[in-house]
């Protein structure tokens, strides 16, 4: 194995800006961190996954071409990159490492679980995002002893919007005034395990009887948003639950601004788990409270007392009364808000990411070839 440190690191991975979501955020943070510790190489893709297949064989192409140029280390930005990975791994004897976020271990299709897993735990090195998915990894036989937990960053803004400011424009995103509401955001992909649809039934109603200010917000797109329209239609709030749609980044920060605490209703899901629970960082990070199941990724995102509450995703009282008291109190909010964004910037920066990432390259390099 070469390890001479002028040899770069290649980083290859699939989600990339400008596409948008939480895996794309890693990537790109990752790899800027990285350039700023490390020689790296990048070959990444930006566009729809319609094009995945094209993308991959260009990958491959692409990296073994660096590879035989010499590198010290590859990273797969995810599992579903694991064929590259193990083909580099056997051809070159580079220590391919990758990093697991969820779904893309537990992905249901029986030829993905035959092939996946089995090329995954011949990885030198898996990192894993949460508890929860380092668990889903030993279920699926990749031995824990090659595999560690490292969680997302977020960025921690010192140049917040003021609140008013961000109310105006969200007002203008809603097509609502909304500079005197009450509010509560969501941000995520919409899909059943986000519980988004579920939280407008059993939670919704109530809190909106208690509090007539009360709107929520609901900033992203994917295949659960019929799903949710019907039970907005369902409990007559159309006057109260706002869907965004795709916010753009520059925006997504106003909106995060603008709102007065965050929901992460999630429920479990067969065949899909939440693999950690960005977006509950990156809303702490912006002085939000937030609320949020307890479960999966979330548990390992969430730690009650210092960044969050985490509550029974199948108990809507126990919702109900958190958030009313949360919302009815200003003070206890900007208190918990607070508190919440000073414990993410000690313990989830991109920054704090990046050098556990860095510490994990030496120690693999240092490890004999198995």
């Amino acid at each position: 194995m070469k390890s001479d440190p002028s040899l770069p690191v290649l980083f290859i991975t699939r989600k990339h800006p400008p596409s948008v979501g939480g895996m794309q955020r890693f990537s790109y943070h990752l790899v800027t961190e990285m350039a700023g510790r490390v020689n790296t190489r990048v070959i990444a893709w930006g566009g729809s996954q319609v094009a995945l297949p094209a993308f991959l064989l260009y990958a491959l192409v692409a990296a073994m071409r660096i590879c035989r140029q010499g590198v010290r280390l590859v990273h797969l930005g995810d599992a579903l990159l694991s064929p590259i990975g193990w083909v580099l791994q056997r051809l070159f004897k580079t220590p391919v490492f990758v990093t697991v976020h969820g779904l893309d271990i537990t992905y249901a299709a029986f030829p993905y679980q035959r092939v996946v897993p089995r090329l995954v735990r011949q990885f030198r090195h898996v990192v894993c995002v949460s508890q929860p998915t380092l668990r889903a990894c030993v279920e699926r036989g990749i031995p824990a002893s090659i595999c560690t937990v490292i969680s997302h960053g977020v960025e921690i803004r010192s140049d917040l919007p003021a609140k008013s400011d961000a109310r105006v424009r969200l007002s203008q995103l809603a097509g609502q005034n909304l500079e005197t509401s009450t509010l509560l955001l969501t941000v995520g992909r919409l899909v059943p395990r986000k519980g988004v649809a579920a939280f407008i039934r059993n939670v919704l109603p109530t809190l909106s009887a208690r509090m007539p200010s009360l709107h929520y917000l609901i900033a992203g797109a994917g295949p659960d948003r019929g799903a949710i329209e019907k039970a907005v239609r369902e409990q007559n709030l159309e006057a109260r639950v706002h869907m965004l749609g795709c916010v753009e980044e520059g925006d997504l920060a106003i909106v995060y601004r603008a709102a007065d605490v965050f929901v992460a209703p999630n429920v479990p899901w067969p065949g899909d788990m939440e693999g950690f629970g960005l977006v509950v960082l990156e809303a702490a990070a912006m002085g939000l409270p937030v609320v949020a199941s307890d479960l999966e990724g979330l548990r390992d995102a969430v730690v009650p007392g210092q960044n969050g509450v985490p509550l029974p995703h199948d108990r809507p009282d126990r919702w109900i009364d958190e958030l009313a008291a949360l919302l009815a109190d200003g003070q206890l909010r900007a208190q918990v808000g607070e508190k919440a964004r000073q414990y993410v910037a000690a313990n989830h920066s991109w920054s704090v990411m990046a050098d556990r990432y860095l510490s994990l390259f030496e120690t693999i390099l240092a490890e004999p070839a198995a």
